[in-house]
């Protein structure tokens, strides 16, 4: 049933598309059993792109800070992380909603954030994880609202989050450092979601 997308192409009113089947994945929250493969991911993931958090050599060696990491979001309802997963229990993206603070005043909110690795970028993975992502947070009464940042030139992103109706509120500076002397800005955007 898993493995590789079927990239077919089918002509629509004379145009040709691409045509993905993302049945091929398995997609499904996070479960302790897949601290290894999440190791095995980041340490792929943060190589290829200067969008993410983390740089490879920040990747812990010890899979059990993973698995108490992944714990952290099984036990707290007001936390998710989704995965996509091919047959041979590769991850290929990683998605979640993080709780931002512990204080009342901040119940409301959760922070999105979604990988992918390069290989598998175009095929409508991170759309398929945003969904899930959003269709957590609107089944979960207390979160009012998702906020996320996005490089100012991770177009492909910013794309991906007007899409799902997410709005621009601000601009974060020199939000990202990546070396000695290159900073990314940040888009910060929100989506109110119907609980």
């Amino acid at each position: 049933m898993l493995g590789q997308a079927n990239h077919g192409q089918m002509r629509i009113d004379g145009r040709v598309v691409r045509v993905i089947d993302l049945a091929q994945y398995t997609f499904r929250e996070i479960e302790i059993g897949d601290a290894n493969a999440v190791q095995d991911y980041l340490k792929q993931v943060t190589q290829e792109s200067d969008y993410l958090m983390s740089e490879p050599d920040e990747v812990h060696s010890d899979a059990t800070r993973y698995e108490e990491h992944i714990q952290s979001y099984i036990s707290d309802p007001r936390q998710v992380m989704v995965i996509a997963m091919t047959d041979d229990h590769k991850i290929i993206s990683i998605g979640s909603i993080n709780k931002l603070l512990d204080r009342r005043r901040c119940l409301h909110k959760g922070s999105l954030g979604i990988s992918v690795r390069k290989d598998y970028w175009g095929q409508g993975i991170a759309s398929r994880i945003t969904t899930m992502l959003i269709d957590w947070a609107s089944a979960h009464a207390i979160l009012e609202k998702i906020e996320l940042g996005v490089a100012v030139d991770n177009y492909r992103a910013c794309k991906l989050y007007e899409k799902f109706g997410f709005q621009q509120e601000g601009m974060c500076y020199k939000s990202l450092r990546i070396g000695e002397n290159h900073y990314l800005d940040e888009i910060r955007m929100y989506l109110m979601v119907d609980g």
